[in-house]
């Protein structure tokens, strides 16, 4: 091989070498570009405000209030309750887990430990008739999520066709990837055969 081949194959083999460096730097860059514009989608990351009878998410997707209700026992005045969904109301000719997604934000006005809101659940859904085998995986789930809450702190729900994010003082607080969890946590409020017919009318302005 004389010097000017030599050359030829040197430089060849240089620009080889570049173009693959190149091609991976480009195929990192690309690939992270998606991961990136989706990042602040992650429940994770979510946390909200309200304001006006809007919730707006920390991703730019907002809410409207459809209805607002108070809960009170005996002489205590328990929680202030707010539902939210896209429009702002309900379509009464669809049944309220067909106009999603939903959040429903809980303030609370007294303090109350986790065990208590926990018993209080499952009494809920026995009410409902809500079968044991239904609601039982998410006991010991919620019974880790939930903190002992104090006197103006707020839990939420979203609701999503396929997960629920709780919310605890508007940051992320936990994700539940089962797909009926958001529907029979909130028929607690929302269905017709609830305890509290007169916090549901007014939650769904019925």
């Amino acid at each position: 091989m004389n010097y000017i081949q030599r050359e030829l194959f040197t430089l060849g083999h240089e620009a080889s070498r570049y173009c693959v460096i190149s091609f991976a730097m480009l195929t990192m860059v690309l690939c992270s570009l998606p991961a990136f514009a989706q990042s602040k989608d992650e429940p994770e990351n979510l946390s909200y405000s309200v304001q006006n009878q809007n919730l707006l998410l920390s991703n730019g997707k907002s809410f409207k209030a459809t209805g607002q209700a108070e809960f009170s026992y005996l002489f205590w005045d328990v929680y202030n309750s707010t539902l939210f969904n896209a429009k702002g109301e309900f379509n009464k000719d669809y049944a309220w887990h067909e106009q999603g997604p939903v959040v429903l934000e809980i303030r609370y006005k007294r303090d109350i430990k986790a065990k208590d809101l926990l018993d209080s659940t499952v009494e809920q859904w026995q009410h409902l008739k809500i079968s044991n085998a239904d609601y039982e995986a998410y006991v010991s789930w919620l019974s880790e999520t939930w903190p002992n809450l104090k006197k103006g702190d707020k839990l939420a729900l979203l609701m999503y066709p396929d997960h629920s994010v709780f919310f605890y003082n508007n940051q992320f607080l936990s994700k539940q990837d089962n797909p009926a969890f958001g529907k029979t946590f909130l028929d607690i409020w929302l269905s017709v055969d609830t305890s509290e017919p007169k916090l549901r009318k007014q939650l769904l302005s019925l």
